[in-house]
């Protein structure tokens, strides 16, 4: 089965401001290495087919050679959910299996070819070793950390809520997603309905509405509605640049390796 990759690029990075005034936050450089470089390289060595990368913010400075650019036109009033659907409507009758990567996370070709390999039909990755990088990166951990719970046959039963113990859990969601092919339809289709229907409350979390709703939305539906979501569990070999303290955090944890970023974690 053939494979893709879609970048999820939309988002303003208002955290990361002022390396974001004109940039999208996925144009951050490490060691002169954007992150968006850093997944395409990766990509192209692992023989991936085709490039998808949604895009909104100073989405005119997205300009690599061989992408297939999606715009999201209300990238200022969505939220994740929306730019899957997007890439998802424009991938969903290529009869490939899709990876989808958040534009502000870098990971080594060993998580992202772990991640071509798993079989399973809806694959998570996740960060058993997560504890000592939240620790670096924020006072309390807990103030931003998120349940991932997995039982002893490796399916994820909880994820993305807000918790205040360490109990709930496992290991921690790192932005980086496999839909087999079937499941990828499957998918579009729920969130094509779910579109269609964006003006009232989400049928996926009653309590949002479906420009709010992020990809941890959509995974916990799945996982009430019976859907077994894989945990592909890693230790380190990621980092996220979601604010000026990760950006100096990785500066220290990366090297260039070649045209790639190296991860030291």
């Amino acid at each position: 089965m053939k494979i893709d990759l879609l970048i999820l690029a939309a988002g303003q990075g208002t955290r990361l401001k002022p390396l974001t005034k004109n940039i999208p936050k996925g144009l951050i450089k490490l060691h002169k290495i954007s992150i968006i470089r850093n997944h395409l390289q990766i990509a192209r060595r692992n023989n991936i087919n085709n490039i998808y990368v949604v895009s909104g913010y100073k989405e005119n400075k997205i300009k690599y050679k061989n992408i297939k650019k999606i715009y999201n036109k209300d990238y200022f009033k969505t939220n994740m959910l929306h730019s899957l659907y997007l890439g998802l409507k424009k991938t969903v009758n290529t009869n490939s299996d899709l990876i989808i990567s958040y534009s502000d996370i870098i990971y080594n070709d060993e998580v992202f070819n772990r991640l071509i390999n798993f079989k399973e039909n809806i694959s998570v990755v996740c960060d058993d070793n997560w504890k000592s990088y939240w620790e670096l990166r924020f006072n309390n951990p807990l103030e931003d950390a998120e349940t991932c719970q997995i039982n002893k046959q490796n399916t994820i039963t909880n994820i993305g809520q807000k918790t205040k113990t360490y109990s709930k859990i496992n290991s921690q969601y790192i932005g980086l997603i496999k839909f087999k092919n079937l499941s990828k339809k499957k998918i579009y289709n729920l969130l094509h309905k779910e579109y269609l229907n964006r003006r009232m409350y989400s049928k996926i979390l009653n309590h949002k509405y479906y420009s709010e709703l992020f990809l941890t939305d959509l995974l916990q539906y799945l996982i009430k509605k019976k859907n077994i979501i894989k945990s592909l569990r890693i230790n380190g070999n990621w980092l996220e640049i979601d604010s000026m303290k990760d950006y100096k955090i990785a500066l220290k944890l990366t090297k260039k390796n070649k045209n790639c970023i190296n991860i030291i974690r």
